[in-house]
């Protein structure tokens, strides 16, 4: 059996094609861990900080110097979580909950969510999520996306 030359044209234009879908599945997961890789050195470089904040502190010689600055570097590194009565809920003209705790600070929402139905009394959480979101929930599991109000 003979080919042409047109039989030949369109195996390399099958080829071809093929060859840009690969291209575009390589190049996606060379991205994909190029970012991966960006955030485990943005994340390093976080733990690196507070490692050495907690090093500065070895060099006080002052007893009580030193305890102070332990406290405060360790005190950065671990606080992700908040526990708090509501003093007070309020609605902003968008719909989004406004809630002053007992402990004097007022959180707001910051994203789309369900109701958490708070009243004053109410316990709530709040916790530091990934990438520097914080997520307050209530009387259940559901929480909604908060940030820390200017006074």
């Amino acid at each position: 059996m003979a080919y042409s030359l047109r039989d030949t044209e369109v195996t390399t234009s099958y080829r071809r094609s093929w060859m840009t879908c690969l291209d575009v599945a390589v190049d996606t997961q060379l991205r994909a861990l190029c970012g991966t890789f960006v955030l485990a050195v943005v994340s390093m470089s976080g733990v690196e900080a507070a490692e050495s904040g907690v090093r500065a502190c070895f060099a006080e010689k002052d007893d009580a110097r030193r305890l102070a600055c332990y406290d405060t570097e360790v005190g950065k590194m671990v606080t992700t979580r908040v526990a708090a009565h509501v003093a007070g809920v309020s609605r902003k003209a968008s719909g989004w909950v406004v809630v002053r705790l007992d402990n004097d600070e007022v959180w707001e929402q910051s994203d789309d969510g369900p109701d958490l139905g708070l009243a004053g009394g109410d316990s709530v959480k709040i916790e530091k999520g990934m990438l520097g979101a914080y997520w307050m929930s209530g009387h259940s599991s559901v929480a909604i996306k908060v940030r820390r109000a200017e006074l």
